[in-house]
């Protein structure tokens, strides 16, 4: 739960401050953590695949939150 929050976290951050190109390495870095992370536990292949593809879509939610509230937010960190 932790790491979702985390990834949501980051992908609102990206959303405000950079464009599209900048959530592919982020994403990729996100995957190839989530993957050792698994394999380092011992998880089968199913588990592991879980555990890598949600964390991504929830970056990626994340940046699509970030994205679509830069002027809402950005009048409150302006201010």
């Amino acid at each position: 739960m932790t790491l979702l929050i985390a990834a949501a976290g980051a992908g609102f951050f990206f959303g405000l401050y950079y464009s599209f190109l900048a959530l592919v390495p982020v994403t990729l870095a996100a995957t190839m953590v989530c993957c050792a992370s698994a394999l380092l536990a011992g998880s089968s292949a199913a588990s592991a695949l879980l555990g890598i593809v949600i964390p991504a879509m929830v970056l990626q939610g994340g940046y699509m939150v970030g994205l679509t509230s830069r002027d809402l937010v950005g009048r409150f960190l302006l201010a």
